[in-house]
């Protein structure tokens, strides 16, 4: 298991990426300042996990963060059997404010997990995106699951706050769900990847092919434009069940 919790359990750096095995395999994970490197395996560039080994959890709670925001690159892959976000706990690759250039392209983040994913609480989020006074491309966000669970007014986004073209999200499970609010009702919880008030470029798109997607009690997706220049759009695949 990998689980970060409270004030001092931030990753920063260029790239990370976390595989966690279960108790029938090691369980030695080591953190350096650049680099995770697993070391019960050897990882090549596609950074592929076997299917048939048990996965550890992974767990972000307590506002802790893994942060690979800068002026461009950056990746976030986390290979595990569980995934859970909250907290006001963040995943976060992206353009830093004021950082990159026409050309600069961020990395992206992908999350397997092989049973289910939960984003819970106002604030908790994965974003890929350009902030305020930023230049540059966004990453794509790809999400793989079982299940996936975005409640409580969590969020995943690649919107544009700067100057740039967002990412796309992808979404793959068997069950999807975007529902509720934070407690306050101030917060929806969402999937976004569009343009803000502040963004100049395109939006991303939003991919979701599930069996079952639910849309409910105030949660949203989000790939308007509040900007300069294009939306995009949102495709919703589902062989059994949309409930709205």
């Amino acid at each position: 298991m990998v689980r970060s919790n409270g004030e001092d359990g931030k990753f920063c750096a260029k790239r990370f990426f976390a595989s966690p095995v279960g108790k029938a395999q090691s369980q030695i994970v080591r953190i350096e300042s650049f680099k995770l490197f697993h070391i019960a395996g050897k990882f090549g560039k596609s950074l592929t996990f076997p299917e048939n080994i048990l996965r550890g959890n992974v767990g972000l709670t307590n506002q802790s963060q893994i942060n690979v925001r800068a002026d461009g690159g950056g990746d976030v892959n986390i290979n595990a059997r569980n995934v859970e976000i909250s907290g006001d706990s963040v995943i976060r690759v992206g353009i830093d404010e004021g950082l990159g250039f026409l050309e600069a392209k961020t990395g992206d983040i992908n999350v397997n997990a092989q049973e289910n994913i939960l984003l819970t609480g106002a604030s908790s989020s994965i974003t890929n995106r350009i902030n305020l006074g930023g230049t540059g491309l966004s990453g794509n966000i790809n999400i793989t699951a079982n299940s996936v669970s975005i409640n409580g007014g969590a969020f995943i986004s690649t919107s544009i706050l700067g100057n740039g073209n967002a990412g796309n999200i992808n979404v793959k499970a068997a069950f999807v769900e975007v529902s509720g609010t934070s407690p306050d009702g101030e917060f929806s919880s969402a999937l976004i990847a569009g343009l803000s008030e502040t963004g100049m470029g395109n939006g991303g798109n939003i991919y979701i092919e599930t069996g079952q997607f639910r849309l409910t009690e105030g949660g949203e997706i989000i790939n308007g434009s509040f900007g300069q220049r294009n939306a995009s759009s949102t495709s919703i695949l589902a062989t059994d069940l949309v409930e709205l």
